[in-house]
């Protein structure tokens, strides 16, 4: 969305291949271009998710120890990388919350933070930790 541009920024933009509004603009607009863009998709499809790392996909048990809760929950982890794991818990996290996880026989914890969280449907939570 653009307030006062001259001509060089308006190909600048174009040249990157983006679409902007340039103000005023109305709802209108944006919900055509959303339509267009819609009909340019492959909804059959599954969407794709990007990145920073690679994810290996795993099935393990891991026990937790999640801050303000003073037992170890037991969880399991869908994918990990060397930056971060997708675990499902029957403990409900919030986002920025701190969670020491001990994976397989190690004896030593790795502090990770919640990056997002949310119900499962099932009971349980799925979270994204981010390692400290």
């Amino acid at each position: 969305m653009l307030g006062d541009l001259d001509d060089r920024g308006h190909e600048d933009i174009k040249e990157l291949g983006c679409m902007y509004f340039q103000k005023p603009f109305s709802f209108g607009e944006i919900s055509a271009w959303l339509d267009e863009r819609e009909k340019q998709m492959d909804l059959s499809q599954p969407l794709g998710m990007r990145r920073k790392e690679k994810r290996a996909e795993a099935n393990e048990v891991m026990k937790c120890l999640v801050a303000g809760h003073d037992e170890l929950v037991e969880g399991i982890v869908l994918n990990k990388s060397t930056l971060g794991l997708c675990l499902k818990i029957k403990y409900p996290v919030r986002d920025g919350q701190t969670i020491a996880v001990r994976s397989g026989l190690s004896p030593s914890c790795r502090v990770a933070s919640v990056q997002w969280a949310r119900a499962a449907g099932d009971g349980s939570y799925m979270t994204g930790l981010k390692y400290a």
